[in-house]
């Protein structure tokens, strides 16, 4: 188990002390944050199904990626496989209805770079004053970055799963290491420019080099690391919550046998090496290595007591227009009603309560918004 202890607080107070001076929305934001934490609390033990509004809206700009992530949950369950993008009209309606309410704007994908109207849309995010994020593979981050920094995003997260050799290979193109370091020295061109946080995604052909990525990335002058558990749907999990709960049924699951291969005393070692680096570098959601063996080889276990309230919190909007939990399942479509009308509509309520009465579905375990709480 890692346990850094005092050694990791003082990091996180070190980085606090040096973000917020030059990022002073982001304290903003976790003063609103944690109003909706009280709030949420209110909503889901008092109001039978019922939410204020979200903390988070999670834009899914386009089903389509230009590479090909051995990784990527997305991929493996034939979410990019339609190419299609969120207008720019529903889009704006969404943020016009939302925006009083000072919801976290993320701008994701597939690659969220390859929307044709991406810089329109972050433009009308900070015009009414809302936080935004884009997570991105930074293919493209070079011919962006200058429009970025321009239009206020407010923090970027790029992923990178390794040194030249490994991050290629596991995203299934040549170059991929190149350009996203190009990428990133661009983007940090710029005085007023978003937090920069590189993602990595903790797997079997990359989780002995970790340290070895933290100290490159480190030498760039990126803000922070996050290094990530992967996220995966075992087949029985998505069985055994299809014959719990068929009025909200999921497609086939997916899983990697590959993680059983990770010798989880060298992964110890890798991560307290990593994490001792000067750059700021998180683990989420833990860093025990035991617990990460959970994770991994035993995915249909609960790793903490939560009850999870992810849908009081979390509104995810997929380029088709819909607006969905667990990203199956299908409570509206907003090409066809108001976002309140389905936040707070018939099935969104049965929802809810069906997950508090059950305190999590089976499909919760290993996922990452079991974790939300510690987030926001």
């Amino acid at each position: 188990m890692v346990n850094l202890g005092g050694f990791a607080m003082q990091k996180e107070i070190r980085f606090l002390i040096k973000t917020i001076p030059k990022h002073p929305q982001l304290l903003n934001t976790a003063g609103r944050m944690l109003l909706k934490q009280m709030t949420r609390i209110y909503d889901y033990y008092l109001l039978d199904g019922v939410s204020h509004p979200p903390a988070m809206v999670n834009f899914k700009m386009i089903g389509r990626c230009n590479l090909n992530c051995k990784m990527c949950i997305y991929r493996n369950n034939g979410f990019l496989s339609g190419g299609e993008e969120l207008p720019l009209g529903l889009f704006q309606r969404v943020i016009e209805d939302v925006y009083r309410s000072k919801p976290v704007i993320t701008l994701a994908g597939g690659e969220p770079l390859l929307h044709p109207k991406l810089i329109d849309c972050l433009s009308l995010v900070n015009k009414h004053g809302l936080l935004s994020t884009i997570p991105t593979n930074g293919w493209h981050l070079a011919s962006f970055a200058a429009d970025l920094a321009r239009n206020g995003l407010d923090l970027l997260s790029i992923s990178i799963d390794g040194t030249a050799e490994i991050h290629d290979r596991i995203r299934g193109v040549k170059g991929a290491y190149r350009h996203v370091m190009e990428g990133i020295a661009e983007i940090l061109k710029y005085e007023k420019r978003p937090l920069v946080f590189v993602n990595t995604t903790l797997q079997a052909e990359n989780y002995a080099y970790i340290d070895d990525l933290v100290s490159e990335i480190g030498e760039m002058g990126v803000d922070g690391m996050n290094i990530n558990l992967l996220w995966t749907r075992p087949p029985e999990r998505v069985s055994d919550h299809n014959r719990q709960f068929p009025q909200f049924s999921l497609r086939d699951g997916w899983s990697d046998e590959s993680l059983k291969e990770i010798d989880f005393e060298l992964l110890s070692m890798t991560l307290k090496f990593a994490r001792q680096h000067r750059l700021f570098v998180n683990v989420f959601p833990f860093s025990s290595t035991d617990k990460i063996h959970t994770w991994y080889l035993q995915p249909t276990e609960f790793l903490n007591g939560h009850r999870l309230k992810c849908p009081w919190m979390i509104a995810a909007i997929f380029q088709d227009g819909t607006l969905r939990s667990c990203d199956d399942v299908i409570m509206g479509n907003l090409h066809n009603n108001g976002f309140w009308e389905i936040w707070n509509g018939k099935r969104m309520v049965e929802f809810r309560r069906t997950l508090k009465k059950h305190r999590h579905f089976p499909i919760c375990a290993g996922c990452c918004n079991l974790f939300f709480d510690d987030l926001i």
